[in-house]
């Protein structure tokens, strides 16, 4: 994803598509999809019902990463419910690391 961020490779082909696959996954997870991942009633992203907090992790690293590179580039994620900056992204994770 750096690669394309920064430019480094173009943004086509298959890195288009994970690129957008990543961030179609960031937009689900802070609720800003157009399919959004379950949450628990108190709040906590919610995947599957055995081993929840590995999956809550792994997101909350991947939308950390990419708020950092979105802050770098002065950049917001377009997602389906609206755009999202990386203080937006921050505050997701920030709810889910209080859960």
């Amino acid at each position: 994803m750096q690669l394309v961020l920064e430019g480094k490779v173009k943004n086509s082909g298959k890195w288009e598509e994970y690129k957008r696959h990543a961030e179609e996954f960031i937009c689900a997870c802070i609720q800003k999809g157009s399919n959004n991942v379950n949450r628990t009633p108190g709040g906590l992203i919610w995947f599957l019902p055995w081993n929840n907090v590995q999956y809550v992790a792994t997101a909350t690293l991947a939308t950390t990463v990419y708020s950092i590179y979105l802050e770098a580039k002065h950049a917001s994620l377009n997602c389906p419910a609206g755009s999202a900056t990386p203080s937006d992204l921050i505050a997701s994770i920030k709810s889910q690391v209080s859960q």
